[in-house]
């Protein structure tokens, strides 16, 4: 991963149905013939397939495509799964923010390293003192001499990185962002439970989602909604 792509949300496709096209043609298909299903599919060439499919394009016979499932993984900020989660075609199952930090500690570690500090911090915070090394962590890092290159590569374990952000070499931006998380490690080692220490982190932290949806609700729904340039 280039150092551009790093700081931008990823997706994934993790399974889907094998031989899709084929299935979604012979569904196609069988609402003219009295064949069967698996006749219809055993009988049909590569060709045929691309044909059925264009065709049910072209007339908006939707309903075949929705024989097709799709399951995508999405890593993103919390901005952008609130707008996705919008679309109730599809099926979610999203990381939670309440029982899961490694984004934020990922961050933390890889700042740790970089600032060169004598201060062993556990991999997984286990109470209020190890909650507080990573606040002292991060109020090292706030007053040292850490460049643009070095905060934005660590802060972008956590968090999504606007490109105008990066085109700017805004190190207050990035600062900002710092200052949230030592504050929410602050509250955690004070006693605040994790769903209100959270009220005080950017809306950029990383979240991940599971997506399924049908072919029809992808290109029918979603794709026509979120490719437009204003969306």
């Amino acid at each position: 991963m280039n150092q551009v792509e790093k700081y931008k949300p990823i997706v994934k496709i993790l399974r889907y149905i094998e031989d899709a096209p084929r299935v979604i043609a012979s569904a196609g298909k069988s609402t003219l013939t009295f064949k069967s299903f698996e006749s219809i599919v055993e009988d049909m060439d590569s060709e045929e397939v691309s044909n059925w499919i264009r065709e049910l394009v072209r007339r908006g016979h939707g309903s075949p495509l929705e024989h097709s499932i799709y399951i995508f993984e999405v890593v993103c900020s919390r901005v952008a799964s609130h707008q996705l989660v919008r679309h109730r075609i599809a099926s979610y199952t999203q990381l939670s923010q309440r029982y899961s930090d490694n984004y934020l500690r990922s961050m933390v570690l890889k700042l740790s390293l970089k600032t060169g500090l004598n201060i062993e911090i556990p991999l997984k915070p286990k109470g209020r003192d190890d909650y507080l090394l990573y606040y002292r962590v991060l109020n090292e890092v706030l007053n040292s001499d850490l460049g643009f290159g070095e905060l934005s590569d660590s802060v972008s374990e956590a968090f999504i990185i606007p490109p105008t952000v990066i085109k700017n070499r805004d190190i207050e931006y990035l600062k900002s962002i710092i200052y949230s998380v030592r504050e929410y490690y602050r509250l955690l080692s004070n006693g605040y439970t994790a769903e209100d220490a959270r009220f005080i982190l950017p809306q950029s932290v990383k979240t991940r989602i599971l997506v399924s949806m049908n072919a029809r609700e992808l290109t029918e729904n979603f794709l026509p909604l979120r490719m437009c340039s204003r969306a």
